[in-house]
């Protein structure tokens, strides 16, 4: 019996509990401010704000700003100029949140402070669209949000606050964002930036159960805290399916750069390879030459057939056979002069100097931009099991200008070409 009172009690004052912090939600929004009492990212209390002495808490009404949140514009990098420039990058340079927060990170931007992280701690993507996601920065205060559904787009009250917004659009920008953000929201829809620079790059040259070369595509993931590219098909079928392994991005940045450092540098080694690179482009270059001439000569061949026949020299059907045999011939000549130029124009090595202006620049570019400049010195990375005693895996890294039948990138069938490259 003493239970039962005891928790008729307790879900009674829970009830009351409840409905004073609906009250004290109503009134809020009634005045024009957020629901709660915490500044929101970017912006802070007036320095007039002074805490209640009897409960350390609450703040004493102020005059000044009338429990209105300021935006907060202090140091060289304000958090207000941050969250407008997060705001401006992510509707409209189309920047995704993985970029912005790991740029926001190294400008010093840091979260709100609290009593676990009295300095603030570092914003990461998904805490970048939470503060996007209340609205606040558009001048708007979020009601009743159906956790169910979490997106902007599917909240219907968004009252005006009295608080200066990040933008002054008439929430034309805020229209821009929800929309963008629920097109994310739908995997058909999402965005397929790279969320580093490597994505799509790495290869794995593991050994699959039959012994052939595994050459699959390595994913993303996270463990122990580091981003790592693992192989595909080891993951999904296990470890019996390939002697593959692993490789953090972290090294897989560090060797690129000491790479393009080396050839920054004109190391030995790097002039060798780029002496080889000049002697295939070279070899190269005067096979595509060769094959362009067989071309224009069967192209003359076949334009003639049409002449031999309307002069009586061959017949109807003999110039049918022979129209058809140069078609098939320039055919296979076109397949060849293609794999080829391909192999010309990307034979040929940049110069140092292109290496060490890369090297400089390469830090303050986001990801999707690293992977263009990538591409243009690097056709893939391949990652080789990990030798015994060794704590990573072999990384190697095929260059752009590597003889054709060793790049891999954009191919959808590596064997093949590979083969015809051979052919050539």
């Amino acid at each position: 019996m003493a239970f039962q009172f005891s928790t008729a009690v307790d879900e009674n004052q829970s009830i009351v509990i409840g409905e004073n912090w609906r009250r004290a939600h109503e009134n809020r929004y009634k005045r024009e401010l957020p629901h709660h009492g915490k500044p929101n990212f970017g912006y802070k209390r007036c320095p007039d704000c002074k805490r209640n002495p009897v409960n350390k808490r609450s703040y004493i009404y102020c005059t000044t700003c009338h429990g209105v949140f300021q935006p907060n514009n202090d140091g060289e990098f304000s958090k207000f100029e941050a969250l407008a420039e997060v705001v401006r990058r992510y509707v409209y340079d189309d920047d995704s949140f993985e970029v912005i927060a790991k740029d926001m990170a190294a400008r010093g931007i840091r979260s709100n402070p609290t009593k676990k992280y009295p300095n603030g701690c570092r914003m990461s993507a998904t805490a970048w669209r939470s503060v996007l996601d209340t609205g606040f920065w558009a001048g708007l205060l979020r009601v009743d949000v159906d956790h169910s559904n979490p997106g902007p787009w599917n909240w219907e009250e968004w009252p005006a606050g009295k608080h200066k917004p990040v933008v002054q659009d008439d929430l034309e920008t805020w229209r821009l964002y929800v929309a963008k953000r629920e097109a994310q929201a739908d995997p058909k829809r999402r965005s397929q930036k790279p969320k580093y620079f490597c994505s799509t790059m790495m290869r794995c040259y593991g050994r699959r159960e039959d012994g052939s070369l595994c050459l699959a595509s390595m994913s993303a993931g996270a463990a122990n805290g580091f981003a790592r590219f693992s192989c595909t098909v080891r993951t999904k079928l296990g470890k019996e399916a390939c002697t593959g392994g692993s490789m953090r991005v972290r090294v897989v940045e560090r060797k690129f750069l000491a790479w393009v450092n080396a050839n920054g540098k004109g190391e030995e080694e790097a002039v060798r390879a780029m002496e080889r690179a000049s002697s295939v482009q070279d070899d190269q270059t005067q096979l595509l030459l060769k094959l362009e001439a067989q071309k224009a000569e069967l192209e003359r061949k076949l334009n003639a057939v049409a002449d031999l026949v309307i002069d009586e020299v061959i017949t109807r059907q003999a110039g049918k056979e022979k129209t058809k045999e140069y078609e098939s011939d320039l055919a296979v000549l076109k397949r060849r002069i293609a794999i080829v130029g391909a192999s010309v124009r990307r034979t040929k090595k940049p110069p140092a100097e292109a290496f060490r202006r890369f090297e400089e620049i390469w830090a303050d570019m986001p990801p999707e931009r690293q992977r263009k400049a990538l591409q243009m010195v690097v056709d893939h990375f391949a990652v080789y099991p990990r030798p015994a005693g060794q704590r990573e895996c072999v990384l190697e890294i095929v260059p752009a200008w590597a003889p054709l039948e060793q790049q891999i990138e954009r191919r959808n069938d590596w064997g093949k070409l590979a083969e015809e490259s051979k052919a050539a």
